[in-house]
């Protein structure tokens, strides 16, 4: 009898940083990501009430992305940015003043 068993893969796998800084920021913040190399990552920046403010398709092939936003266009508040490739994502917050 054969028995097969799932296991997650877990976000520190998937990433092995995940910054954002300045946090909070007034006209614009870096993203800094590292990770297993993978084709494509998407970046989404999110507002509370969930509306995509802002996305971009990255080149993840390097394991490494450094990713400056420009926030000066948009309003206060809390935002979340998500990163996902075909199979997982993670998720921050972000501040903007």
């Amino acid at each position: 009898e054969e028995i097969s068993i799932t296991v997650p893969v877990s976000e520190q796998q998937f990433l092995e940083a995940f910054l954002i800084y300045p946090n909070p920021a007034d006209d614009l913040f870096n993203i800094r990501l590292e990770g297993q190399p993978d084709n494509f990552l998407v970046i989404d920046l999110i507002n509370l009430t969930g509306q995509k403010v802002w996305s971009e398709t990255l080149d993840f092939q390097s394991g490494t992305i450094l990713k400056a936003i420009s926030c000066e266009n948009l309003p206060r508040g809390v935002y979340l940015v998500r990163v996902a490739d075909a199979r997982r994502s993670s998720t921050r917050k972000i501040s903007i003043q």
